[in-house]
C-alpha cells in the first residue's frame, strides 16, 4: 500500500502536506528545491528508493509551502520560511529525537535547524547539497537558469534536464517534466531558486555537533563535488563519502550504495544487507511480454487545454484497459500520460497494441488535429522482476525506451519480440536497425509495425 498524504497547518494558517510511513527511529526529510509528494509514491524508481529504507527507518518527508499538495498561494521566500515548514512538521508530529536526511536545497535549511536544535537531531545525513549559494554559478549562468525555469517549466527544457539527469532519454525526460508540472507552478520554482542562490550557512558548519555524513557524486553537475568537499572540510564530525554518478536526484542511477550507506551510518553493519536478502526473497523473475505507452507531445497538448486533454486520455486509457484485458493482460502502471502493461504472450502484447492503435486512431478522427492525444508504443520481451504488483527490470526498461523510436500512433518491437511474432501475425514490419539503450549493455534491434490505415477514417467527414 503507498503512503497516505496528510496536512498540518503552520502559524500563519499556511496548510502543509506531508507523509509518514515505515517503521524505526524518525528519519526527517526537509523539502528540496521544489516537491510534489503524489509524484514520488507513483513514480516506480523513486517510491522503490523510501520504500527500501523505510523497512529499517521511518520516514518523514512533506511538500514546502508552494509545492505539491501544500497550498500553492506563497509569497514570502526566505530560510525563514523553509525553516517554519520543517518545525510545523515536526511539532504537529511531536517528534523528539530524529536523524535528519536533506539533499540539494534543503542542505542548508537542515544544517541550520541542526545548529538551533541540537539536542532534537541524532545524526545529520547531506547529500549533493552546498553551504553556500552564490558559489554554485556564475552570476550570468544563474541568471540564465532562472530565465529558462519562468519560460520552459514543465514543458521539456533540455537545459533543466541536462543538469539533474544528463543524458535522459525521452522516457526520463517526460518523468521529469511530469514532476515539474506537478510540484509547482514556474514563478514559484523560479522565485525558489532565486532564493537557492542566496542562501549562506558557512558560519554554521563548525558549530554542527552532530555525526555528519555526507554523500556526493562526483560528476553531479548541478552542484559540484567541490561543494560536497567543502562541507565535510568544515563540520568537525562529518565522514564524506564519493559516489560515482553525474545524477542529481538519489533515487535515480545506483541507488543500493546510497541505500547502504545510510542504513550503516544510522542502524550499523547488516541492516542493508537484511532488507536487500528480505527484498530478494519476495521478488520473483519471469519471462514476459511488456507494452509501454505514453501520449506524444503531452506537456504542450495540457498547455493548450487541460480540461480537454484530461477528459480524453481518460477516455483512451479506459479503451486501452479494455483491449488489454481481452488480450489476458493486465495494466501495471498508468502515471500521468504513460501506462504499462504486462502479457504472458508476445502475439498477445503486439496485437492489442495494433488494435490500440487503430481504435484510437478512430477516436482521434473526431478531433481536429491539435486536439488529438496520439500513443506511442514499444513492446518487449524478456526477463522482468515482480516486486508484488509492480514489474522491474531490463525487460521493462527496454520496452519504455524503444517506444521513444515509435512514430505518434505508431509501435516500435524488440529483435526477440519480432522473433517470437514475425510468423503469427498478419502484418508486416520495417527493421530500424540496432539502437543504443539507456542501462542495456547491448545495442537492441528494434522493428516498426506496418500498420494497415486504409480502412481507418482520417477526418470527420469520412465518418459521416
Amino acid at each position: 500500500m503507498k503512503p497516505s498524504i496528510q496536512f498540518t497547518k503552520r502559524k500563519d494558517g499556511v496548510k502543509i502536506a506531508y507523509s509518514r510511513f515505515g517503521k524505526g527511529v524518525a528519519l526527517v526529510c526537509p523539502a528540496p528545491w521544489v516537491t510534489s509528494l503524489s509524484y514520488i509514491f507513483e513514480d516506480s524508481f523513486a517510491y522503490n528508493f523510501w520504500e527500501r529504507l523505510s523497512q529499517k527507518v521511518e520516514i518523514i518527508s512533506y511538500d514546502k509551502h508552494g509545492c505539491g499538495q501544500s497550498d500553492r498561494n506563497r509569497q514570502d521566500f526566505s530560510l525563514e520560511s523553509e525553516l517554519s515548514d520543517l518545525e510545523t512538521v515536526i511539532h504537529s508530529l511531536k517528534l523528539d529525537k530524529f536523524h535528519i536526511f536533506a539533499s540539494s536545497m534543503a542542505g542548508p535549511t537542515a544544517i541550520t535547524y541542526s545548529h538551533r536544535n541540537p539536542h532534537k537531531v541524532i545524526k545529520l545525513i547531506l547529500y549533493g547539497t552546498f553551504a553556500k549559494g552564490q558559489t554554485l554559478a556564475k552570476d550570468e549562468v544563474k541568471s540564465a537558469l532562472v530565465s529558462i525555469v519562468k519560460a520552459s517549466w514543465g514543458l521539456g527544457s533540455k537545459t533543466i534536464t541536462d543538469l539533474f539527469i544528463p543524458g535522459a532519454d525521452a522516457a526520463e525526460t517526460q518523468s521529469f517534466e511530469k514532476f515539474q508540472r506537478e510540484s509547482s507552478g514556474r514563478e514559484v520554482a523560479a522565485r525558489l531558486m532565486e532564493l537557492l542562490y542566496t542562501l549562506d550557512v558557512t558560519e554554521l558548519l563548525p558549530l554542527i555537533k552532530q555525526p555528519t555524513l555526507i554523500l556526493h557524486r562526483d560528476q553531479d553537475r548541478l552542484i559540484s563535488i567541490d561543494h560536497g568537499r567543502y562541507l565535510a572540510s568544515e563540520i568537525q564530525n562529518a565522514n564524506f563519502k564519493l559516489l560515482k554518478g553525474n545524477l542529481h536526484p538519489w533515487w535515480l542511477g545506483d541507488t543500493d550504495e546510497i541505500i547502504e550507506e545510510i542504513l550503516t551510518f544510522l542502524c550499523g553493519e547488516g541492516h542493508y544487507q537484511a532488507i536487500k536478502m528480505s527484498t530478494e526473497q519476495k521478488t520473483t523473475r519471469k519471462l514476459s511480454a511488456i507494452l509501454s505507452a505514453d501520449v506524444k507531445g503531452y506537456s504542450l497538448l495540457m498547455t493548450d487545454d487541460e480540461v480537454h486533454t484530461i477528459q480524453t486520455l481518460k477516455a483512451y486509457r479506459l479503451i486501452m484497459s479494455e483491449l488489454i484485458q481481452q488480450h489476458e493482460g493486465r495494466v501495471v502502471d498508468n502515471p500521468g500520460d504513460n501506462l504499462l502493461a504486462e502479457f504472458s504472450s508476445a502475439v498477445d502484447a503486439v496485437e492489442c497494441a495494433v488494435q490500440i492503435q487503430n481504435r484510437l486512431q478512430k477516436e482521434n478522427a473526431k478531433f481536429v488535429k491539435d486536439k488529438r492525444l496520439e500513443f506511442r508504443i514499444g513492446v518487449n520481451i524478456g526477463d522482468v522482476v515482480h516486486d508484488g504488483d509492480s514489474i522491474y527490470g531490463s525487460g521493462v526498461n527496454v520496452a519504455a525506451r524503444i517506444e521513444g523510436l515509435a512514430d505518434p500512433g505508431g509501435i516500435c518491437i524488440s529483435r526477440n519480440t519480432y522473433d517470437h511474432v514475425k510468423d503469427k501475425l498478419d502484418i508486416g514490419f520495417d527493421y530500424l536497425g540496432e539502437h543504443e539503450v539507456k542501462n542495456i549493455k547491448e545495442p537492441v534491434r528494434v522493428y516498426k509495425a506496418l500498420m494497415d490505415s486504409s480502412h481507418i477514417p482520417s477526418s470527420l467527414d469520412e465518418l459521416k
